[in-house]
């Protein structure tokens, strides 16, 4: 073996065995475990948004502000059950704002037989009154499975910019903490 291909060997080893390498790699591999889990849930459940929280009090007592919910893709409205008590509590784009999602109760369903398809009435449980707009069934994300309470408080917190900054300056943190060893 040439002494050049020793000293490209030796440079490697000495490279892989640095801990900053090897804590790199391993947020990497974080990085691609929570990438791979989204990506899992969303096949499964058939949405490309299946993790949701709620960020208004309008449907407490059932669901509070930081619980996480996990939402089933719903391929056609009438899959949907509409009710006032018992209706399905969806998840579904704001019709005056495509970019904003609600979760309300569907308790309505009415059939538009021109448009084929159906339309929807909701309304929050905490709400007196039913939503003034009706969502149809194209805007709906999915239907709420299970919650889980408070754990959606991180999702939250890690998508304001608060929250971004200190998730970089925590990987940072770890990076120059294995550095210093």
């Amino acid at each position: 073996m040439s002494d050049g291909n020793r000293m490209g060997r030796g440079r490697f080893y000495k490279i892989w065995s640095s801990e900053v390498i090897k804590t790199l790699l391993l947020m990497a591999m974080v990085v691609l475990g929570v990438l791979l889990f989204r990506w899992g849930l969303s096949v499964a459940l058939r949405t490309d948004y299946p993790l949701h929280t709620p960020i208004s009090s309008s449907m407490e007592p059932t669901l509070n502000i930081g619980d996480l919910l996990i939402v089933e893709g719903v391929v056609k409205g009438e899959e949907i059950n509409a009710d006032p008590v018992n209706g399905d509590i969806i998840v579904f784009r704001k019709p005056t704002s495509l970019g904003e999602f609600i979760v309300h109760r569907a308790i309505q369903k009415m059939w538009n037989p021109i448009e084929g398809k159906y339309y929807f009435k909701t309304k929050g449980d905490n709400n007196s009154q039913p939503d003034s707009e009706r969502v149809q069934e194209d805007y709906i994300v999915g239907r709420v499975l299970w919650r889980i309470p408070f754990l959606g408080y991180i999702k939250i917190f890690l998508g304001t910019p608060v929250g971004i900054i200190a998730t970089i300056a925590l990987f940072v943190a770890l990076i120059l903490l294995e550095r210093g060893k």
